[in-house]
């Protein structure tokens, strides 16, 4: 639904407690997260909706030290497991894909007030503002 803009489906989903963050999308290769897709179709509306309810700006320290699929994987790999949260950050970094999509500065400032970090890297170390 994100994708496509409809806002008052999302409306809908997220008012009866739908999940703002699906993080196994992620772990099954599928693209991005919700909010990112809003970005990326430039759907304020849908991405302000989102935030709104709940989604988070940036995939922080939370994910690695509480999801039960990187928790799991750490007592297997820890380098694995930080080259997987690596892409899964480089695939979901609002502010890169902001800027990737030429998004209007509504997006940046609704995203800061919300609580994002404009200064994530990428795998190549670079911040959204740095790359061409």
């Amino acid at each position: 639904m994100a994708q496509g803009g409809y806002y008052e489906g999302i409306k809908l989903l997220c008012t009866w407690g739908a999940d703002t963050e699906d993080f196994y999308r992620l772990l099954s290769g599928l693209p991005s997260l919700p909010l990112t897709i809003c970005t990326t179709y430039h759907h304020f509306k849908e991405f302000s909706l989102l935030l709104l309810f709940g989604a988070k700006p940036d995939l922080g320290p939370s994910y690695r030290s509480s999801h039960p699929m990187i928790v799991d994987n750490c007592n297997n790999s820890l380098s694995g497991t930080v080259m997987m949260y690596r892409q899964i950050i480089e695939r979901c970094s609002v502010p890169h894909t902001i800027i990737k999509h030429k998004c209007p500065p509504e997006f940046v400032y609704l995203y800061y007030e919300f609580g994002g970090n404009l200064c994530i890297k990428d795998s190549k170390g670079l911040m959204a503002t740095e790359i061409s």
